[in-house]
Formats: structure tokens, sequence, C-alpha cells
């Protein structure tokens, strides 16, 4: 039977309080969510509560390697909220719950975008909709105890688990560069970990947009102008402690970097 309003308010109030303070909830029990909808109706009600403004969206698990990682067979979408971002070089307490830390691209949409095709084409129309593409960190976790399955509904109710974004700077020309050939290396302390490849998500960075947009439409919205979609980790996940510094780099193209604590 799916939750009641009640169960979802109390759950919702108990995962945006824990996103507020950085620590777990104890309350969200939710290993009991019997569907997509039950996710979608707590992680609706969550943002109501934050009172954060949506700039954008946030991909998750969309690469093979960071879908096995989460336990999920499709990509996993997340409001990207104005309070999540970060600039370059900032310095930020991890919180309770960290999963990992990868790196991929943020693309600026300057006009509206729906009704996208699946494959190149829709990829060309998705790429010409964009405005700016960023190289960009960022860091998914959790707001529930270890024990909670992770799966698409759990990490869905969870804000998709996003907890923050930073955004290197304007990647120069960068329609003239071919982003599924480029490597990205995330490194620890100056020190190469890991790396993928823009191929690694859809086939091409773009692709996330193109996504989104046909993911949007079958809810009767579309990407706004303005807004900011992330392709989700094209590097897998990182294990991430205080005290380290994180960068992630394409060669040619830029660098971006944070500070944990």
């Amino acid at each position: 039977m799916p939750l009641t309003p009640d169960e979802i308010e109390r759950m919702a109030a108990s995962l945006a309080a824990a996103h507020a303070s950085g620590r777990e909830s104890r309350e969200a029990a939710l290993h009991r969510l019997t569907g997509m909808a039950d996710a979608e109706n707590i992680q609706e009600a969550m943002l109501r509560m934050l009172a954060d403004a949506q700039v954008g969206y946030a991909l998750g698990a969309s690469s093979p390697t960071t879908a096995r990682l989460l336990g999920t067979n499709a990509p996993i979408l997340a409001p990207l909220l104005r309070g999540s971002l970060l600039d370059d070089g900032s310095t930020y307490l991890l919180p309770q719950g960290t999963i990992g830390l990868g790196a991929g691209f943020c693309f600026v949409l300057g006009r509206p975008l729906e009704d996208v095709s699946d494959g190149p084409a829709g990829d060309r129309k998705a790429t010409d909709a964009c405005i700016a593409c960023h190289l960009e960190l960022h860091i998914l976790g959790r707001r529930v105890p270890h024990g909670t399955p992770l799966n698409e509904w759990t990490a869905t109710a969870d804000l998709g688990l996003d907890v923050v974004h930073v955004l290197g700077p304007r990647v120069t020309d960068w329609r003239s560069i071919d982003l599924t050939s480029t490597v990205i290396r995330v490194r620890l302390d100056g020190n190469a970990v890991t790396q993928g490849h823009g191929s690694d998500a859809f086939g091409a960075p773009v692709g996330a947009v193109a996504w989104t947009a046909r993911w949007l439409v079958g809810r009767g919205r579309r990407i706004e102008a303005g807004e900011l979609v992330t392709t989700g980790s094209l590097t897998g996940l990182v294990r991430v402690i205080p005290g380290q510094r994180v960068s992630a780099d394409v060669e040619g193209v830029g660098a971006v970097t944070l500070n944990l604590i």
C-alpha cells in the first residue's frame, strides 16, 4: 500500500532536517517505499520544506560504473538547488553519510528545451539549446542510516543523493571541443586516482541534457532557459576524507578544485 500523505510529510520533514544539518535522519523509513511515486512525493515535499531555489537538475547513476555503485539500472534525477552550488576552490565540511565524489560537466541552457528525440539528432538539439559548459565536481551522500537499502526509489526520495556541486570556469569555445573524447582525471592532493571519458554517460556529455528533457516531458515539464543540467559522474565515485584537496581536470580545457574539512 502506498504511503499516506502524513507518512510522506513526516519522512520529508526528517530528511529536510538532515539535509540542513549534515546529519542522518533516523525517522525516514525509506525501506517502506512501495514505488517511485512514493519516492517522488517525498522529494517534492522535501523541496517545499527546504525552501531553497531550484536552479536546474543533477543527474546521478548516469554511467554504468556509478549505476552499479548506487544499485540502480536507470539514471537518477535530482533537483539542483542554489544552496548546493559552490565556487571553484571553495572549502567544504564533509557531512555524515558521504558516499563519494565524482566529476563531469555542467551545461547552462540558453532557451527552453523539450520534445527532444533519442540519438544524435536529439543531442544536436540539446547542444543548440545550451549557451555554456563548465567542468564540475560533485559529492553524493545519504541522509539515512547505512542499513537502509540503496536503490532507485530510496535514492530519489533522498534528494537524488545530491549533496554539493563545484563549478569550474566556463569551458572556452566548448562547441569546438569534442567533449565525447575528453579524458577527465580526478586528483587527491595532486595525485591522479581515477579517470573517465566524456562518452561514459549517454555516449556524450550533452546526452545528459537530452535525457533530462525527455524525462521532464513525460511529466509535463521542460528545462527552462537559465537552468543548469549536470551530467553525473564520468569518473566513478572516489572515497574522500577531511583534509584532502580534490581536483578534476581535462587537458587543454581546464580544472576545478575543492578543499575538504
